[in-house]
């Protein structure tokens, strides 16, 4: 399994709410092929036009962002 991505509502930063958030995590043997790119693309889309969501939002920490810097 290469990993994945989803949809879901975000209880840890009530600023941003009401929202939902696309996320993602993948193995590093899968990063830098666009795989990130087109799955969370179809995530957000199927999160407006099946789900009826009207904000998608997506969160990231500097470690997760910058994973070699320290």
């Amino acid at each position: 399994m290469a990993g994945f991505t989803g949809l879901s509502v975000p209880d840890f930063m009530p600023e941003l709410l009401p929202a939902v958030e696309v996320g993602w995590r993948l193995g590093r043997a899968h990063w830098g092929q666009g795989l990130a790119t087109e799955a969370a693309a179809a995530a957000v889309r199927f999160g407006f036009e099946d789900c009826g969501v009207d904000r998608v939002v997506s969160i990231a920490s500097w470690a997760t962002a910058h994973p070699n810097e320290s």
